[in-house]
């Protein structure tokens, strides 16, 4: 399973983390001129930006070609994600020809010009962002799948 990711503040690339796989940074591949992924598994994590996926991130799956039997999409937020997951699935969709999972997860937000940062933290638990990782996986293990879907299930919290 290969991961591609965009964290700024580090949120997304935690999710990514957690979930696992091979992490590879979208500012990096795009440095490093890298457009071709092929994998069983291809994921995409990244911030929601005023309700859609970072620039960077649109410019990347604008180019990008990616080659998997499953395609996933997750899109961490602190505030309010709106579209941002149906823009997110239109990009994957025009990257890899398919997206087979999107969802989102809420996360401390870091708009400064908005929030308070203190008092962001202090929502954390609340938040349980640690409980929404294990219960999207978990949803994927729900699931009635196919064969190298049900291999992708075997992601597990490390």
């Amino acid at each position: 399973m290969t991961i591609l990711y965009f964290s700024a503040t580090g949120n997304s690339l935690f999710v990514a983390k957690r979930i696992g796989g091979e992490l590879l940074s979208i500012p990096k591949l795009i440095k490093e001129n890298q457009y071709e992924i092929s994998d069983d598994i291809i994921g995409v994590i990244v911030p929601t930006y005023y309700d859609d996926a970072p620039k960077m991130v649109r410019s990347y799956l604008d180019k990008a070609r990616l080659t998997a039997t499953y395609t996933f999409v997750i899109n961490t937020y602190g505030y309010m994600t709106r579209t941002a997951t149906s823009h997110m699935e239109s990009y994957m969709t025009k990257a890899a020809g398919h997206t087979d999972y999107v969802t989102q997860i809420i996360m401390v937000d870091t708009d400064v010009t908005r929030f308070e940062i203190q008092n962001q933290i202090d929502t954390l638990p609340q938040k349980d962002v640690e409980g929404q990782i294990k219960a999207l996986l978990l949803m994927r293990h729900a699931s009635n799948v196919e064969s190298v879907q049900k291999s992708a299930l075997q992601i597990t919290l490390k």
